[in-house]
C-alpha cells in the first residue's frame, strides 16, 4: 500500500447524474456510501483505481462485507449497480474504479508511488550496508541501525508533507454547466455537459440539447408545475424516455411506409 492519506472529492459529488440515479434506486444511499468506501480503498492501494486486499490477495464480496459491516448479498447488489453505471469494473482478480484518473491528482499519486519505491530501495541498501558492517563490540552497529531508522522515518514524514502540499494546491475543475432548469421556490437546477453526454448515450433517438431547451421553456410557462431538487431528475428522465419511445415509433412508421415487398 502506498502512503496516500486522502483522496479528492468534488463538492458537486451528489449532483452527479449517476449518483442521483443510484440514490433513487433500491438501497440507493447505502450503495453511494459503499462507493465512497471503495474510493478510499482505491486511494490506499494507489494503483490507478485498482482495489485489492493485499497485492497478492484480491478483494471478494465476503471480505468486503466484513469490512463494510454488511451482508454479501448487499455487496453483490452494490457492485452490480455500480458496474451497470460503469463506475466500477469487475474482474476475477480485482475491482477497479473507472475514470479514477479523471477525478484524482494522478501526477501527485504517481509521485507518492515513486517516492515509496525510492524509500524502499534506499532502506534496503542501508540495511545491506549495515549488515556488512561489523565491529568487535558490535555496539556501533546497533547505534547506526537506530540512527538509520530515525533518518528514514523523518525522511518519509518530510516527503509526505511535500506531496500533500502539492496535491492540496492542485486546482479542482468544476463541471461545465450548459443550462439551468427553474425549480420550485426560484431555485435553478444546473445541467452539466457530463449530464448531456450521459443522457445522449442513454437516449440515442433523442436530441437531448433540444429537449432540455424545451423542458426549460415548459417549466417557465408552467411555474405551478415546477419540480423540487429531488423531483427534477425524474422529470428529466421521464421526458427523455417518452421522446425516445416517440423516436422509435417514428422510425418504425417510416420503415413500414418505405418498405416495398418484392414482386415475384
Amino acid at each position: 500500500m502506498a502512503d496516500v492519506q486522502w483522496i479528492k472529492l468534488y463538492t458537486s459529488f451528489f449532483d452527479n447524474h449517476k449518483i442521483r440515479l443510484l440514490r433513487k434506486a433500491q438501497d440507493g444511499d447505502s450503495v453511494v456510501l459503499f462507493y465512497l468506501f471503495l474510493l478510499t480503498i482505491a486511494g490506499r492501494c494507489n494503483a490507478n483505481g485498482e482495489i485489492y486486499f493485499t497485492e497478492n490477495k484480491p478483494y471478494n464480496p465476503y471480505i468486503l462485507s466484513h469490512e463494510f459491516n454488511c451482508t454479501e448479498e448487499f455487496v453483490n447488489h452494490a457492485l452490480n449497480s455500480l458496474s451497470i453505471l460503469e463506475m466500477v469494473e469487475l474482474s476475477e482478480t480485482s475491482f477497479r474504479i473507472l475514470d479514477w484518473e479523471k477525478h484524482q491528482n494522478i501526477e501527485g499519486l504517481e509521485r507518492i508511488r515513486e517516492n515509496g519505491r525510492k524509500r524502499s530501495q534506499r532502506f534496503r541498501t542501508k540495511q545491506k550496508m549495515l549488515a556488512e558492517t561489523t565491529t568487535p563490540e558490535g555496539s556501533n552497529v546497533t547505534v547506526t541501525l537506530c540512527n538509520g531508522a530515525e533518518e528514514n522515518t523523518e525522511e518519509i514524514r518530510k516527503e509526505q508533507i511535500t506531496e500533500e502540499s502539492v496535491q492540496c494546491t492542485t486546482p479542482v475543475q468544476d463541471p461545465v454547466v450548459v443550462l439551468t432548469l427553474p425549480l420550485i421556490g426560484g431555485k435553478e437546477y444546473p445541467v452539466t455537459r457530463d449530464d448531456v453526454v450521459f443522457w445522449q448515450d442513454t437516449y440515442p433517438a433523442v436530441n437531448v440539447d433540444q429537449q432540455l431547451r424545451e423542458m426549460k421553456a415548459w417549466l417557465i410557462a408552467n411555474p405551478a408545475k415546477r419540480k423540487t431538487e429531488k423531483g427534477i431528475a425524474n422529470f428529466i428522465i421521464n421526458w427523455l424516455s417518452k421522446e425516445q419511445d416517440k423516436g422509435k415509433s417514428n422510425r418504425t412508421e417510416v420503415a413500414l411506409r418505405t418498405f416495398q415487398p418484392t414482386e415475384f
